[in-house]
C-alpha cells in the first residue's frame, strides 16, 4: 500500500497485535490510507511507546472506538474521525477567529465544517482552507459541525487566486455546484467536473469557455440536462437553423412553436451548433472554435436564463461577471483580459 504517512505506518503492526479484529486488514488502500492516519493521531496523544504494553493497551482502547470507519463509498456516520478529499467551496467567519467552510467532496458530496482559530496569524490551518483549494483533509465529527483538524494541499489552483477574471469565473462555478447541491448527497461526477473545470479556469486561455462546459455538464449530472436534438413541444427533430430555446420547457423549440410561446428566446446557427457541441463532452473541439462577442453573449444569456429559472434566483457571482464583461466591452475578446 501507497502509505502517506511513514510516521503512523509503524504504529499498524502494534494495533494488530492487540485488537482481536483488526480493521487494518481491509484490501482497501484508500481505508488504510485513512485508518493510518487516525492510528498517527492517537499515537501521537498518547505518546505512544513501543516497550510500554501498558501504552500500548492504552492506545488500542481509544483506537478501538473509530475503528469502525467504513470503507470508502459507505457511510461515515459512526466515525468519530474521518478522512476524505475536499475542494472549499466558500467560506464565512464565525466567531472571534474561526470559519465555517463549505467543501465538496467526492463520497460525501456537499458539508460544511468548521475551521477553528484559522483567521489567527499563527494558525498552521489558515493557508489548508483557502478558496478553490482541492486537499486532504482529516475531520472530527462534532455535535453541530464537524471539525477540520488537519488538512493537506493537493492542488492549490494558485492561478485561480492570481486574475480577477479566473477568479471571478471560478466564484461562478463553486457557487453554482453550492446552489444546486444539497448537504450529504453523493455525485462523483460532479466532483470531477469540478476539479477539471478549476485546472480549466487556472491554465485554459479562455476560462469562459470551460465555465459554459461546467453548467452544460454539471445540469446533466443534476438531472436538468436541456433537450437540443427535438423540440420539447411537439418532439419534432431539429435542424441548425431557426430554433428557440424555452428554459420554462426545458429545451429547444422548433420554429412553429417557438413561435407561438411568448418565453422562448430566438438562437442563431452558431449559437446552437456551439450548444451541441458542449452537450457532447468534446470539449478540446470545442476549445478550438473562436468564439466572437455575440455569440459568447447569447451563450450566456441562454444558459444564464436556464439557470436562474431552475434556482428561481440569480447567482450573485454572475452579476459581479456582468460588470467586468460590461467594462471589457472594448476588447475584441474577454480572454485578452485574463491572458
Amino acid at each position: 500500500f501507497a502509505i502517506k504517512n511513514p510516521s503512523s505506518h509503524r504504529y499498524l503492526g502494534l494495533v494488530t497485535a492487540f485488537l482481536p479484529n483488526p480493521t487494518v486488514t481491509v484490501s482497501s488502500a484508500r481505508y488504510l490510507l485513512r485508518v493510518s492516519a487516525n492510528i498517527g493521531i492517537l499515537a501521537h496523544h498518547h505518546k505512544l511507546v513501543k516497550k510500554n504494553r501498558a501504552d500500548v493497551q492504552s492506545f488500542c482502547t481509544e483506537f478501538s472506538k473509530i475503528g469502525n470507519l467504513a470503507p470508502p463509498g459507505e457511510s461515515l456516520a459512526a466515525s468519530h474521525l474521518f478522512s476524505t478529499e475536499a475542494v472549499v467551496l466558500k467560506r464565512s467567519d464565525f466567531g472571534e477567529a474561526d470559519r465555517i467552510i463549505t467543501l465538496y467532496t467526492p463520497h460525501l458530496g456537499k458539508m460544511r465544517a468548521i475551521a477553528k482559530g484559522v483567521r489567527r496569524t499563527t494558525s498552521r490551518l489558515s493557508g489548508h482552507v483557502e478558496l478553490f483549494i482541492h486537499s486532504n483533509m482529516l475531520i472530527a465529527k462534532g455535535r453541530n459541525l464537524d471539525i477540520i483538524t488537519q488538512s493537506e494541499n493537493i492542488h492549490s489552483f494558485a492561478r485561480l487566486r492570481d486574475d480577477l477574471w479566473r477568479t471571478s469565473y471560478a466564484y461562478y462555478a463553486g457557487e453554482m455546484l453550492d446552489q444546486f447541491t444539497e448537504d450529504g448527497l453523493e455525485n462523483f461526477p460532479a466532483w470531477e467536473l469540478l476539479l477539471k473545470t478549476f485546472e480549466r479556469i487556472a491554465e485554459s486561455r479562455d476560462p469562459e469557455l470551460a465555465v459554459r462546459f461546467f453548467e452544460v455538464h454539471l445540469l446533466a449530472h443534476l438531472g436538468y440536462r436541456p433537450q437540443l436534438h427535438n423540440c420539447v413541444h411537439c418532439h419534432a427533430q431539429v435542424g441548425p437553423t431557426g430554433n428557440f430555446f424555452a428554459a420554462a420547457s426545458g429545451g429547444v423549440l422548433c420554429l412553429e412553436c417557438g413561435q407561438s410561446d411568448p418565453g422562448a428566446r430566438g438562437m442563431t446557427s452558431n449559437g446552437f451548433k456551439m450548444l451541441r457541441l458542449l452537450q457532447s463532452g468534446d470539449y478540446t473541439m470545442a476549445s478550438r472554435v473562436r468564439l466572437d462577442q455575440g455569440l459568447r453573449r447569447e451563450l450566456r444569456g441562454v444558459m444564464r436564463g436556464y439557470i436562474e429559472y431552475i434556482l428561481e434566483r440569480a447567482l450573485k457571482s454572475a452579476s459581479f461577471l456582468d460588470i467586468l464583461h460590461e467594462e471589457n466591452r472594448g476588447n475584441s475578446s474577454p480572454r485578452q483580459a485574463v491572458v
